[in-house]
């Protein structure tokens, strides 16, 4: 996966493999820490709760489980 505003490759991993703790990065560098994570009853969807490693704000996320995300290494 190539993100905005980096110039390296990353390799993409479904939202369904996160575990609480890990940190994703987004576009423009923009790092977020996994807090809590709930399921939809269907398993589609999860609701993360993260927390802003650039501000320290906590908000929550919602991905279908198979959105490719990238997670820091």
């Amino acid at each position: 996966m190539r993100l905005q505003g980096i110039s390296k490759e990353f390799k993409g991993v479904e939202a369904s493999s996160l575990k609480i703790g890990d940190i994703t990065i987004w576009n423009y560098g923009y790092k977020e820490e996994i807090l809590e994570m709930y399921y939809s009853k269907s398993k589609k969807t999860i609701n993360f709760k993260i927390k802003s490693l650039s501000n320290g704000s906590i908000h929550t996320r919602q991905l279908r489980a198979t959105t490719l995300v990238v997670k820091s290494q």
